[in-house]
C-alpha cells in the first residue's frame, strides 16, 4: 500500500510540474499597417544569425517604400561578411528590390539603401542574410543591423 501511495504521489507531482511550468506560445504579431503620414520612421535594430525574415507589413498607401540602414559583423569569424537585404512581396516571396553589401569596413558599419513602389493593401517583408565573403557555406554568420523604413509619396 505504501508503494502505491508513492507512485500516485510521484505521478501527481509530475503532472503538477508540467501544468505549472507550461508557457503559452507567443506569436509574432508585428503585422503593422504602414502609412505615409506616420510620425517618424519605422525603425528596428537587432543582431541575428544567418537569416532574418520580418513579419509582413501592410502598406497603407500607394507610395515609394524606402529602407535604409547600416550593419556590421557580430561574430568572431575571421573573414568579413556580406549582407543581402531584400524587400519581398508577401505571400509570393517575389523580390521587389535587393542589395548585397560587403562588410569591408569592419569594425565600423557599412550602409545599405533600397526603394520600391508599393500599392495600398500590399503586404511586404524585409529579408536579411548574413554570409561569408568568398568562403564556402557552413559557418553561420551573425550580423547587427540598424535600419529605418518609411513610405514616401510618389
Amino acid at each position: 500500500m505504501n508503494k502505491i501511495k508513492k507512485i500516485i504521489t510521484s505521478v501527481m507531482l509530475v503532472i503538477a510540474m508540467c501544468v505549472l511550468t507550461a508557457q503559452p506560445a507567443l506569436a509574432a504579431t508585428n503585422n503593422e499597417i504602414w502609412y505615409i503620414d506616420h510620425y517618424g520612421n519605422y525603425k528596428a535594430s537587432y543582431t541575428f544569425t544567418d537569416t532574418n525574415l520580418t513579419p509582413y507589413k501592410i502598406m497603407g498607401n500607394t507610395a515609394n517604400l524606402v529602407v535604409f540602414g547600416k550593419f556590421k559583423k557580430a561574430d568572431t569569424g575571421r573573414s568579413n561578411i556580406k549582407l543581402t537585404v531584400q524587400i519581398r512581396d508577401y505571400p509570393s516571396g517575389r523580390v521587389l528590390d535587393q542589395m548585397v553589401v560587403d562588410n569591408t569596413n569592419y569594425p565600423n558599419t557599412n550602409m545599405f539603401f533600397l526603394a520600391t513602389t508599393v500599392t495600398a493593401g500590399q503586404k511586404i517583408q524585409l529579408f536579411f542574410d548574413a554570409s561569408s565573403i568568398n568562403n564556402p557555406p557552413g559557418f553561420y554568420r551573425k550580423a547587427w543591423v540598424d535600419y529605418d523604413s518609411y513610405l514616401a509619396p510618389l
